[in-house]
């Protein structure tokens, strides 16, 4: 069992050095030690290839992979989803948000209001997001690696370090 752990494991971390786009100053290996304890934040710069190092994870591990780009005005039901009238059937369906998947980039952070981080850390923490008041489980290997953008100064929030997850 142990030799099969240790084999995956370098499977991934060659499979994600391999991956890398020339001329990109962003290791994997920064990722990789980010992901030995699930969820963490990147302080990295712009452009370089965190996007592409998670795709390819998710990839390697055969994981739905989502991203969700942190904007000022971003509500959230924009991110947990929101239940929708259905005419035809006089019901309300449920349309899940970009949240509900299993690894997840949450690119900038700390753009967005603190109500939307909110719902973030409650799916973190809990595995779980609550939509009109009902709970909804996420995947069992739900995992988060977010980026906070520290050239960007317009429309900044701070990212409250009590609920911080961590720094890579």
């Amino acid at each position: 069992m142990i030799e099969y752990v240790s084999s995956t494991v370098e499977h991934i971390r060659r499979e994600l050095e391999n991956n890398r786009r020339p001329g990109r100053a962003y290791r994997a290996n920064s990722w990789w030690r980010c992901l030995r304890r699930v969820t963490r934040l990147s302080k990295a710069v712009p452009g370089t290839a965190k996007t592409l190092t998670v795709k390819t994870l998710s990839r390697i591990i055969n994981a739905n992979f989502g991203r969700i780009q942190f904007t000022p005005d971003l509500m959230p039901s924009d991110i947990t989803g929101t239940n929708v009238f259905n005419v035809a059937t006089s019901t309300f369906n449920l349309r899940p948000g970009p949240i509900f998947t299993d690894l997840l980039l949450a690119d900038e952070i700390n753009r967005t209001p603190p109500k939307t981080q909110a719902a973030l850390l409650e799916a973190m923490e809990e595995r779980q997001v609550t939509i009109d008041g009902e709970l909804h489980r996420l995947s069992p290997i739900f995992t988060v690696l977010a980026t906070e953008n520290r050239l960007s100064t317009r429309a900044r929030i701070r990212f409250p370090k009590r609920n911080s997850i961590g720094s890579c």
